[in-house]
């Protein structure tokens, strides 16, 4: 009786914890305003907030345990993009923690909305992704308000699965015996409180998002800033390459951040000697000379000439090489600077040499500053950031080997080739990067123009890849890039559409780096549209002119990076043939161009396998997806 019941009844869910952003914010006020935090670093002060909403999201992407992930799996993240030492960020942990217990407030219309839903005498329950102890969320919603009392808590930490993989649904499902059609879910994240449940069935509603509006108007403040700084250096500028200029400022202000990132934790962990890793390493550099010049600091810089080649060794001899010339810098108080990278080349040369020194990256690519501790990545971002490497290329070739020639140490370089004028504009792009340094060095620009906060870094990021003027694009455009082997070559050469549309029909015809970039340099808006349609329909065209009866029919879920590879190879595969894509937020998705669908389309479409495209957690994925009805024997997480 009560099980047929149950099954019939509605149940009322909220998730009213969310990221707890508003506790974020509360602790970055605090660390800027309290003496006894006075030794935290002014980068972490000015930026917690954002940091820590970023090590957040990179350490899903990391940790792939089927457990949900902990605040200690947050802060590791959070230690390698901060160089702050383990007594302060269980300090800074422990401050989160007693912030939300004193401070966090639920919003009076969530309550409000809670209590209708209970004076209906309605079934209602909270269901939280929050990292906190169910006791210490218990405690505050209490304190927010009694009705908290007899309201069952459903934590992902309890039941050891999430929201956003939808199990946690799920589970609660088989716990209360209920249908998803008698389930009405209200929370504010777009993905785990509205698309995951609206997936599975349940009627989802998201509280209205009060941030968009903050967010739009935070990057009008920041452009404005921006703009006023870009216009003090220009005045000095009339007549030169207005591409050379404008980029060399955009450059400046995002490169200084970085430089001065890492040298405010060279000084908490007394490395007196950064070696900066070439070519990359050239402008950055430059930019803290500046810097230690001007702050009078007590630190060495280098210059060493290395690449992926010169530090990856098949034979002892050529270990004794790499050994001979890195001998001139290594010191116990050393530290290695590099731009975007891996870092596996430099494990190479640390392995080889028999040291372990500190290393530094604008950007490291994978999971190497969580598996070294003495690893540190100023970003966490991919996407547009990752063109970054075009802006710091010096004007010489890459690092072949070394050579021991009277009894000193040498690098052997490749062949370089540069045009006056190319030379002339690089000159000029790299003279308005130290002016901007020189101008970033006197302080009344920090509150002006905090180039250490991401907001900026985002700003100025969209400015050079996602949105650039027609100078920028072409200056960056024209910028001497090795691509293929080719130490010549550019990163982003202009092109026709016809040509465009060659180069998208046989990569191979494509000499540059950046094809989307090369999209950008369009004189015409309408091409640029065109050429972008013919982008992402192509694969579409080709897999109905090519569908071969017989073939295995899949359907790829997931519309990110890998999906969008296996999406490439399966269209032109022999075996498969790709009768539907399919993402959750499918809808952005469609907004990009892609051609993806939701999983209500499978109702009416015929296949033999489902393959998740999806990196991480494929099993819970898979869980879920079973939840939502996909055949279990058809779900496959790997392709032959």
């Amino acid at each position: 009786m009560n099980s047929s019941k149950n099954e019939c009844e509605t149940l009322y869910s909220y998730s009213i914890i969310q990221n707890g952003r508003n506790t974020y914010k509360i602790v970055g006020e605090k660390i800027q305003s309290e003496n006894q935090f006075d030794n935290i670093n002014q980068y972490v002060k000015r930026n917690f907030e954002n940091l820590r909403i970023e090590a957040e999201k990179n350490a899903k992407r990391l940790f792939k345990e089927d457990t949900p992930l902990t605040l200690d799996n947050i802060y590791q993240v959070l230690a390698a993009i901060t160089g702050l030492s383990d007594e302060e960020i269980e300090l800074l942990k422990n401050i989160e923690l007693f912030t939300f217990g004193i401070d966090f407030v639920v919003d009076n219309i969530v309550i409000q909305y809670i209590k209708n839903s209970n004076k209906k005498g309605n079934r209602v329950v909270l269901i939280e992704d929050s990292y906190y102890p169910n006791e210490l969320i218990k405690k505050v919603l209490l304190r927010n308000d009694d009705l908290f009392r007899n309201i069952e808590i459903f934590s992902a930490i309890d039941y050891h699965v999430t929201k956003e993989l939808g199990l946690l649904y799920s589970t609660i499902k088989n716990l209360k015996n209920i249908t998803y059609n008698n389930w009405i879910h209200t929370g504010n994240d777009r993905i785990a409180d509205y698309l995951i449940p609206k997936q599975l069935g349940i009627k989802a509603c998201l509280f209205q998002d009060k941030s968009k509006n903050t967010k739009k108007e935070e990057n009008n403040r920041n452009t404005i800033k921006i703009d006023n700084f870009k216009n003090i250096i220009l005045k000095k500028y009339a007549g030169a390459n207005e591409g050379a200029v404008e980029t060399g400022i955009y450059a400046g202000i995002l490169l200084f951040g970085y430089v001065k990132w890492l040298i405010d934790i060279s000084l908490n962990k007394g490395i007196d000697r950064l070696c900066f890793i070439a070519r990359d390493g050239y402008v950055l550099k430059d930019i803290a000379d500046r810097i230690i010049e001007n702050l009078e600091l007590n630190i060495e810089t280098y210059y060493v000439y290395s690449s992926r080649k010169s530090w990856n060794s098949d034979s002892k001899e050529k270990d004794n090489r790499i050994k001979g010339y890195m001998a001139q810098f290594l010191n116990n108080t050393c530290a290695f600077v590099d731009l975007q990278a891996t870092g596996r080349s430099f494990s190479s040369m640390s392995r080889i040499c028999g040291v372990h020194p500190v290393y530094f990256c604008y950007r490291i690519v994978g999971n190497g500053y969580i598996e070294n501790n003495n690893w540190y990545t100023y970003s966490l971002d991919g996407g547009a950031e990752s063109g970054i490497e075009v802006l710091c290329r010096a004007l010489h070739g890459g690092t072949i080997d070394y050579v021991n020639k009277d009894n000193h140490w040498i690098p052997v370089l490749a062949d370089f080739e540069i045009s006056l004028d190319q030379k002339n504009n690089m000159l000029s792009y790299f003279d308005t990067i130290n002016v901007v340094a020189n101008e970033l060095c006197k302080n009344d620009y920090i509150d002006d123009l905090p180039v250490e906060a991401l907001c900026i870094r985002r700003t100025i990021i969209e400015s050079l890849f996602v949105n650039p003027a027609k100078c920028v694009r072409d200056f960056v455009g024209e910028i001497i890039h090795d691509n293929d082997n080719d130490e010549n070559g550019i990163y982003a050469p202009k092109l026709s559409k016809e040509q465009i549309i060659k180069c998208i029909d046989d990569n191979t015809l494509y000499k540059g780096c950046s094809l989307n970039y090369s999209i950008m340099r369009l004189d015409n808006e309408d091409d640029i549209k065109e050429v972008k349609r013919y982008l992402n329909n192509k694969n579409r065209i080709d897999i109905v002119a090519n569908n071969n009866m017989g073939n295995i029919k899949i359907v790829v879920y997931g519309a990110g990076k890998k999906g969008k590879e296996i999406i490439n190879k399966l269209y032109v595969s022999k075996k498969y043939d790709v009768v539907c894509w399919i993402d959750i937020d499918y809808e952005e998705k469609r907004k990009e161009g892609l051609e993806v669908d939701s999983l209500e389309v499978l109702k009416n479409v015929e296949y033999d396998l489902f393959y998740i495209s999806i990196t991480n957690n494929k099993e819970n994925i898979k869980e879920y997806l079973i939840e939502c009805g996909i055949p279990k024997e058809k779900i496959i997480v790997e392709l032959d």
